[in-house]
Formats: C-alpha cells, sequence, structure tokens
C-alpha cells in the first residue's frame, strides 16, 4: 500500500493524504507528529482497478473542499465522496470505464451484460453496508 500526500501553498501543509487499498473504507482523519489533521480515504486505487475479487470495483472519489474566509484562513471541509464502478470491456460499453455509480442505478437495460449491473448493485450494497459510508 502506498501513502501518498498533496501539497498546497494555500494551504501550506498537507491537504490530503490518500491511501489506496483494494476495498472501500470510510474517509477519517490522520494526525502525527504534531501536524493538522488530513483526511485519509481508502480505495481511490480502484479508478484504475481490473480486479475480480469481492468488493475490488467499488472504489470512491473523493472531492476535498477548503473554504477561506475574508481574512484568508483555511478551513478543510467534510470530503465529499462518490462510489464508482470500474466496468470492463464489453460490460457497459465496448471499452474500460470508471462510472458514478449512484448515476447508474437502475439503469441495468443500458448494459450490454445485465450480470455486470447486478454484480455492481451487489457489491455496492455490501461495501456500503460494511464501511457506512454515506454519499
Amino acid at each position: 500500500k502506498i501513502i501518498l500526500s498533496s501539497k498546497t501553498i494555500l494551504w501550506n501543509g498537507p491537504v490530503g493524504v490518500f491511501a489506496p487499498s483494494t476495498t472501500a473504507g470510510p474517509p477519517t482523519m490522520m494526525t502525527g507528529g504534531g501536524r493538522k489533521a488530513v483526511p485519509v480515504v481508502y480505495s481511490l486505487g480502484n479508478l484504475v482497478s481490473n480486479m475480480s475479487a469481492p468488493n475490488t470495483r467499488v472504489g470512491l472519489a473523493a472531492t476535498l473542499r477548503i473554504a477561506v474566509d475574508a481574512e484568508g484562513n483555511k478551513t478543510l471541509l467534510p470530503l465529499q465522496t462518490t462510489f464508482t464502478w470500474c466496468t470492463r470491456p464489453g460490460t457497459l460499453t465496448t471499452s474500460y470505464c470508471v462510472i458514478p455509480l449512484e448515476a447508474y442505478l437502475g439503469r441495468r437495460d443500458e448494459w450490454i451484460a445485465p450480470y455486470d449491473y447486478d454484480n455492481m448493485l451487489e457489491n455496492y450494497r455490501r461495501v456500503k453496508q460494511i464501511t457506512q459510508i454515506e454519499e
């Protein structure tokens, strides 16, 4: 597992730590060494996954928002997460793609291979139940 850190001049320090994992997990805040708390989001790496094990094709996209007040003070707002699904060629389209999962709920008839829609729905429900992540 690799931990990546992003930095920005505006924030003047870490703004996000993202830990790729094979399964989605609830975002959390991490502190260490007297530093500011930074968000940790598991399973961002599944955006480029081609795995077949249960729960590994469900990923998360995270939006990091920073509010700046009139004095220039910055506040890290709660993360916004979006579940994603990795489709393989011949399942939804003729090529590989990553979709925002909730945008495709109820659209089984658009799948070339409806079994993959069923797989997506089953994995999504299981990951949401296990992680308690709310979008």
